[in-house]
């Protein structure tokens, strides 16, 4: 918190963009929203993009490092319907917490050289 108030006190920093937008381009149909590990799911799970960070990893780690790239200074995880009571619309309460611990780990993934490319001020 220190290193993000730091930075807010010398220069305006830049929040990533819009990750439902960004996942629009993707055209995801149902399958891809299910993928292996929810294909028995016995509901529809389009349009549940938390749910990506499960079953399409790489959609949402290639969509942080747009952002980086373009100089976003701030990311924000894919866990906007993270809540109990959002992922209850597709019957997925239980796999709240599993959805929102991927996204929270995206970090990690990212190739080494793209790690060396982000400036050392960049609050993630």
């Amino acid at each position: 918190m220190q290193l993000l108030e730091k930075e807010l006190s010398d220069r305006i920093l830049i929040l990533d963009g819009a990750m439902g937008t960004m996942l629009q381009q993707y055209k995801f149909e149902e399958d891809d929203f299910h993928g292996e590990r929810f294909k028995n799911h016995p509901c529809s799970l389009k349009g549940n993009n938390d749910l990506l960070s499960l079953t399409q990893p790489q959609a949402i780690q290639e969509i942080h490092r747009k952002f980086l790239e373009a100089g976003a200074d701030i990311i924000e995880t894919n866990t906007f319907s993270g809540t109990r009571i959002a992922m209850s619309d597709y019957q997925m309460e239980i796999g709240c917490a599993n959805s929102t611990r991927k996204a929270l780990n995206w970090l990690a993934l990212l190739p080494m050289n793209l790690r060396r490319k982000i400036p050392k001020n960049h609050v993630l």
